[in-house]
């Protein structure tokens, strides 16, 4: 699938600085704030008349790389049958051994990167994020996994290709958030391109923009028309006269 990225520049460009303060990231009134926000995300729609037939959750992995405060990526082994190659965070199908959403999301990181469920700190849930086909609906998990050595990862190459970590202070780089428009919907998604690293896009990206406007909302300003929420049809109906 090639991608029509929109921004203001073409190439791969230095970095701009960002300055965030890890401690005030990390700290108790911003982890609060955080969970309270994606606690009142309202689930998402991309088609009116699909309704999702199956769940699947997804780790955010919120972690230190050589000092920095960054997101944990996954790229898709081309062993898989679907969204090969792609960019990803560790997650998967809801299995029925797993007792909620949350433990799908931490058993799959730690079957794809060894990361053990006792060492990550979960935040919070999101509501639910729609794929493009509209079928699956996928829960974003915030977790913060402390300091990470993407060198000492037990990467199952059987699911995952390669590991990558971006810094929030470049995902907030506007040089670096770009978007694409899709032709057939009038919305327009995130795109991060770092140089040197593989393309963020799609419901990876989307993803990534729920997690930066509530990590880190004085740094990050990426504006999209973005996908509407579902409205509350019980509150939404008008009465003729």
């Amino acid at each position: 699938m090639k991608l029509l990225l929109f921004g203001r520049f073409a190439g791969a460009v230095p970095v701009r600085s960002v300055h965030l303060d890890v401690t005030s990231v990390l700290g108790q009134d911003n982890k609060q704030r955080c969970v309270q926000a994606l606690r009142q995300m309202k689930p998402f729609r991309l088609l009116k008349d699909v309704e999702p037939e199956k769940k699947a959750a997804v780790l955010v992995p919120l972690c230190l790389v050589d000092g920095n405060l960054s997101l944990l990526y996954t790229v898709r082994s081309a062993n898989l049958r679907t969204n090969r190659g792609e960019v990803s965070f560790p997650g998967g199908m809801q299995d029925s051994i797993d007792s909620s959403l949350v433990e799908t999301a931490l058993r799959e990181t730690e079957e794809e990167l060894g990361i053990k469920s006792s060492s990550i700190d979960i935040w919070s849930a999101a509501n639910f994020v729609p794929t493009y086909s509209g079928k699956v609906a996928v829960m974003p998990v915030l977790g913060y996994a402390g300091s990470v050595d993407l060198q000492k990862l037990k990467v199952n190459d059987q699911e995952v290709e390669t590991v990558f970590s971006l810094p929030l202070r470049q995902l907030c780089d506007p040089e670096v958030c770009r978007h694409t428009q899709f032709r057939s919907r009038p919305i327009a998604w995130p795109v991060y391109h770092a140089p040197g690293q593989p393309i963020v896009w799609g419901l990876t990206a989307f993803i990534t923009h729920i997690m930066l406007r509530v990590l880190v909302p004085n740094s990050y300003k990426k504006q999209l028309t973005a996908i509407k929420p579902i409205k509350d049809e019980t509150n939404s109906k008008t009465h003729k006269p």
